[in-house]
């Protein structure tokens, strides 16, 4: 369970380091990354509220910590979609033809 910024560090590191090393599905590391990536989630709305008073500093470079881990795990729309991008969208004649 994450009960302040500094877990959240600490489990952020460490599910960091767990996709580096890209666990195979279905192994005990695979699974505490899915656990890491839960307890991620669940912390997540705190991280990304506005941050105010003495500690803001630090929960914004938690908050671009978290977004650049998001976008390293997570697959890009547009890298996902790119084979399928006109692939039904030919203008040729023949297309019509029948």
């Amino acid at each position: 369970m994450i009960r302040n910024e500094q877990d959240f560090a600490l489990d952020l590191d460490e599910a960091d380091r767990l996709h580096d090393r890209e666990p195979a599905v279905g192994t005990p590391e695979h699974e505490a990354f899915l656990r890491l990536l839960g307890r991620l989630a669940g912390y997540r709305p705190h991280i990304l509220a506005p941050a105010v008073g003495p500690d803001a500093k630090a929960r914004e470079g938690l908050a671009a910590r978290l977004r650049a881990f998001e976008a390293k795990i997570a697959p890009s729309y547009s890298q996902h979609w790119q084979p399928m991008i006109g692939g039904d969208l030919r203008p040729h004649a023949d297309r019509n033809a029948g």
